[in-house]
């Protein structure tokens, strides 16, 4: 009667700790699934253009074809005055955006 016991208080306890970690694990996302777990991914560097509505075009078009933003590129170029009198120096800011998508 005691192993009994002991199962069934063993049993009460587990069964709503595994209930509970298997509400909470993390969803397989589509891709992951038909990857077999792993995402390969490829990538794609883009300078935008500085006309703002050019840009938009392009980064609409970026995302019908599935590419997705993961990162951006900042280069500083140039000098800046180091005068006492003030003024200013030629400065340049280039900015590169990273776009990933699933290898299909």
């Amino acid at each position: 009667m005691k192993t009994y016991s002991r199962f069934a208080f063993l049993a009460a306890l587990l069964i709503p700790v595994v209930l509970i970690c298997w509400s909470v694990r993390t969803p397989i996302s589509a891709q992951e699934k038909a990857a077999g777990g792993k995402i390969k991914w490829e990538y794609r560097v883009v300078v935008p253009d500085a006309n703002e509505k050019e840009m938009q075009t392009q980064l609409d078009q970026l995302g019908s074809e599935s590419w997705e933003l993961c990162g951006t590129i900042s280069k500083v170029t140039g000098q800046s005055s180091t005068s006492p009198k003030g003024g200013s120096g030629s400065v340049r800011t280039n900015v590169s955006l990273i776009f990933k998508r699933p290898k299909a």
